[in-house]
């Protein structure tokens, strides 16, 4: 009885090293994750705030390769970290052939993304900073990793697009350009002043000092209204204060002439209507 009780306590005594032995290593393998992780991701942004600095460096590049790098160095992370958990090369490895087999079946979309991102970097559509538009989606490119490019909207969301979508639909990149062709175009209620509104709000228009060509505009009569058009050619970084700081002169206008806006009918920001 006393040699039953004796091995049963060692079997005890033997499984708690062995399991006290392992968690130490386990332990170890988490901590060395964690730091690698963290010095990566220290490394990748101060690295990117280095490279962005440099003038003729696409920012664009830089993101994408710097995400490559930080992804690469997390994935030879874990496998030093399965390896120090007591984990074989031939497990890591078996594991890792099913686990890509089932990741390629079931994300596929992944992949399709990650070869966008791929062709991204090659053709260069836009950069960091650049106002695109993508369907009915508008902003500013403010990231771009392996999978999908982030763009801020005016209404200050972030926008997380699949670079495959940016693959697949025409990308309009307004910032290509040095100038921009602000056409804005609104209808009032009093069609029989709609001549003369035009042509004093063009006046307005053309004594910015923003505009860099003689503005033109026309008014037409619709079933819906009179509808007055207005453009002017501006630089890029002056395209949106000039935006909004014009408002309130075609209302003040309005209000002088007596008219009344029935709606807008849309904004457009485009490229120089010269191109």
């Amino acid at each position: 009885m006393w040699d039953v009780v004796t091995r049963f306590l060692d079997d005890v005594a033997a499984f708690l090293t062995n399991a006290t032995g392992r968690s130490l290593y386990v332990v170890s393998a988490l901590l060395l994750f964690v730091v690698v992780q963290k010095g990566a991701a220290a490394l990748v942004n101060s690295s990117r705030r280095r490279l962005e600095r440099y003038q003729g460096i696409s920012r664009i590049t830089v993101n994408f390769w710097l995400s490559l790098l930080y992804y690469s160095v997390l994935a030879a992370a874990l496998v030093a970290a399965l390896r120090i958990a007591g984990i074989s090369s031939v497990s890591i490895l078996t594991g890792a052939g099913i686990t890509g087999l089932v990741i390629a079946f079931a994300t596929q979309n992944v992949l399709s993304n990650l070869f966008a991102g791929a062709l991204i970097l090659v053709q260069k559509p836009f950069d960091i900073g650049h106002w695109v538009s993508v369907g009915s989606i508008s902003g500013t490119v403010v990231g771009i990793n392996l999978l999908s490019t982030t763009v801020l909207t005016l209404e200050q969301q972030l926008v997380m697009l699949p670079n495959k979508l940016l693959l697949d639909g025409p990308i309009v990149n307004a910032s290509a350009n040095s100038t921009r062709l602000w056409n804005f175009s609104f209808y009032v209620d009093c069609w029989d002043k709609a001549a003369e509104v035009k042509d004093r709000l063009l006046d307005v228009v053309r004594a910015d000092p923003r505009v860099l060509e003689p503005p033109s505009g026309y008014s037409e009569l619709t079933e819906k209204g009179t509808r007055i058009v207005l453009r002017a050619l501006v630089k890029n970084q002056d395209l949106w204060p000039f935006h909004f700081e014009m408002q309130p002169r075609i209302t003040e206008v309005l209000k002088e002439a007596g008219c009344i806006p029935i709606a807008m009918t849309g904004v457009q920001m485009v490229s120089n209507k010269n191109e």
